[in-house]
C-alpha cells in the first residue's frame, strides 16, 4: 500500500503521518508548491508518477481540485479518504445528534465549501470513503484543536465560557486517526461519522479534562447560556468518553 496525506502538516496529518510510519506503510505528503493543483494535466502528472493506492485528502482546498482527485482516485482504481466536519450540520432547524442521512444545512463558508465537495463525490465518484470528523481533542493546547481554541479565549477574556446545554461533537485526535488508518482495508464506501461524544455538555468536557489530563491551566465557568445539540451519531464503533471514565459534573 502507498499512501498520499494532502494536508500532511496539519492537526490530524501530522499525527497521521507518524502513524503510518510506525506501521511501516510508505507514505508522502502531497507537495502543493510542487504543481499547479489548478490544472488537470500537472495533478495527474504528479499522482501518475507517484502511483498512489490510498489518498487521505485532510487539507481544506477548492471543489475542482477534489474533483480532479475523485476523477484519477476512479480513473485509477485507487482509494480517496475525504475526511468532512460536524459543522456541515448548522443545528439551527434540526438539533443533533445528526445521522448521516440527515441533510446538511450549514451556512457558513467553511460549511458551504465541504457540502459542495461532499456533494460533488457522492455524484460522480461513489466509491469513496466520506469522513466526517468531529472537534478534534489533543492533550497539549496546540495546532487547530478544541483546547488551543479554549486556551486563546482564555487569553483574550481570563477565562472560558461554557455551557451545560451545549453539546457538540468531540474526539481525539489519536482515536480518530486510529479510525482513519482502518478504512482503506476495513471499510467499505460511504459515508460516515466519527464522534466519541455520547451526551456531555461544553462544561462537562472541559471539567473531565481539567481533572483527568491534570490541565489545571484550565479556567472556565457555566455561565454561558446556550442550549444547543451539534453532535453527530458515529455509525462506527468506537471508544466514548465514557469508556475513557468521563463522568458528568456535579449540578
Amino acid at each position: 500500500m502507498k499512501v498520499l496525506v494532502t494536508g500532511a502538516s496539519g492537526t490530524i496529518g501530522q499525527v497521521l503521518m507518524d502513524a503510518l510510519k510506525e506501521k511501516s506503510i510508505e507514505a508522502y505528503a502531497f507537495d502543493r508548491t510542487a504543481i499547479d493543483i489548478k490544472k488537470q494535466s500537472e495533478v495527474n502528472k504528479y499522482l501518475n508518477d507517484l502511483k498512489p493506492t490510498v489518498i487521505y485528502h485532510l487539507a481544506k482546498s477548492s471543489l475542482e481540485f477534489t474533483d480532479m482527485l475523485g476523477q484519477w482516485v476512479f480513473d485509477n482504481q485507487a482509494k480517496l479518504i475525504y475526511t468532512s466536519s460536524f459543522k456541515v450540520f448548522s443545528s439551527k432547524n434540526t438539533q443533533g445528534p445528526h445521522s448521516i442521512f440527515d441533510i446538511p444545512d450549514g451556512t457558513d463558508s467553511f460549511a458551504k465549501d465541504k457540502i459542495a465537495q461532499e456533494r460533488c463525490l457522492f455524484e460522480y465518484y461513489p466509491y469513496t470513503q466520506i469522513v466526517r470528523l468531529a472537534w478534534q481533542i489533543s492533550h497539549d493546547a496546540k495546532g487547530h484543536t478544541f483546547l488551543n481554541f479554549v486556551k486563546k479565549q482564555m487569553e483574550k477574556d481570563g477565562e472560558f465560557n461554557a455551557s451545560r446545554s451545549h453539546f457538540i461533537s468531540f474526539m481525539f485526535i489519536e482515536d480518530t486517526v486510529e479510525h482513519l488508518m482502518k478504512f482503506p482495508t476495513h471499510f467499505p464506501s460511504g459515508l460516515f461519522h466519527l464522534n466519541a461524544n455520547e451526551f456531555f455538555s461544553v462544561y462537562d468536557l472541559l471539567k473531565n479534562l481539567k481533572e483527568q489530563y491534570k490541565h489545571d491551566w484550565l479556567k472556565f465557568n457555566d455561565q454561558k447560556k446556550i442550549e444547543k445539540n451539534e453532535t453527530m451519531k458515529s455509525n462506527l464503533e468506537v471508544e466514548t468518553f465514557s469508556d475513557k471514565g468521563f463522568k458528568f459534573s456535579d449540578k
